[in-house]
């Protein structure tokens, strides 16, 4: 069984096959022109959304944990116990609780791996945003190696950084932020010019695991096998 899932690595090798499929019919452009419909990931892959912070995240988390009940029918596992296991990621990627919340400790993170592993030849679906917060190339490499290795296919979502901006200074601000919108953007902008091109999150550190040139430590050149990218446009 193979998981319909987008891999971005390779194309649909019989186009006719998937053509009364409603997912294909609905691929088309502005100008009608047909694009190529996704290609199924294998099964058994372990897809790791990553995401980085304030691109839909929480929805997608939300949608993919409603649908936990209905996604095996499909050959797809969502392994957590609850919409985002933050604790158990937090843990992995050596990052402190948010406040208040439960202290992360590596029980957190190997209870996860377990989930994963328990879910066998079924494709598992497994995001965090915190996951593009990893310090180094170690912690993305042993993540890598403990959710499967070679099984592990890593899915950015995109979002446009002119949408990316105001969303993390609100987040500042309900954190206790003083500072207007221009002031910080400016702060921000003037920061990343001593920094790797474009590296925008969401945590306390201000960096995250991936930069502008494609993924950084989670692509090409790091440890998983193949990787996605996904764009939002009005989140």
């Amino acid at each position: 069984m193979e998981t319909d899932c987008t891999n971005n690595e390779s194309r649909v090798n019989d186009p006719q096959a998937t053509a009364g499929h409603p997912a294909a019919r609905s691929l088309t452009t502005a100008g009608s022109r047909p694009l190529t419909p996704p290609t199924p990931l294998p099964a058994g892959t372990r897809l790791l959304h990553i995401g980085p912070h304030k691109t839909g995240t929480t929805a997608i988390q939300g949608a993919l944990f409603a649908a936990k009940e209905r996604m095996p029918a499909y050959g797809v596992e969502f392994p957590a116990t609850s919409r985002h296991p933050m604790q158990a990621v937090l843990a992995a990627c050596a990052r402190p609780g948010m406040i208040g919340d439960t202290r992360p400790t590596e029980g957190h993170w190997n209870r996860l791996v377990d989930q994963v592993n328990a879910t066998g030849r079924s494709t598992s679906v497994i995001s965090s945003e915190f996951f593009a917060d990893a310090p180094d190339d170690a912690t993305l490499a042993r993540i890598v190696e403990q959710l499967g290795g070679d099984r592990v296919h890593v899915l950015v979502t995109l979002r446009p950084l002119v949408r990316i901006m105001p969303s993390q200074w609100q987040q500042y601000v309900q954190n206790g932020l003083r500072m207007g919108y221009e002031e910080w953007l400016e702060h921000m902008l003037r920061r990343r010019r001593t920094r790797s091109p474009i590296r925008v999150s969401g945590g306390g550190t201000g960096t995250t695991g991936w930069s502008s040139g494609g993924c950084g430590w989670w692509g090409p050149n790091g440890s998983p096998s193949s990787w996605s990218t996904t764009g939002t446009t009005r989140v």
